[in-house]
């Protein structure tokens, strides 16, 4: 079930008003807004919208989220 969109479905769009911020509650957050409308490739963006939120794959957002990552420093 996809708790972004009220009948449960996913959608492109759904997905879109959640990394735009306009899905938490309908707040707008205005660089977020910015960050989807620059001219960079969406991997960039995807990448600048994951560290703004803090959900890249760090030790510390895995251990977080209860993922086991064997320590090779």
């Amino acid at each position: 079930m996809w708790k972004a969109d009220q009948s449960g479905r996913y959608t492109v769009q759904s997905t879109y008003k959640l990394m735009t911020g306009e899905a938490v509650e309908g707040e707008r957050d205005r660089a977020f807004e910015e960050l989807w409308n620059l001219k960079v490739p969406i991997k960039v963006a995807v990448f600048a919208w994951r560290l703004l939120r803090d959900r890249l794959p760090t030790k510390v957002n895995l251990y977080r989220r209860q993922i086991e990552v064997a320590d090779r420093s």
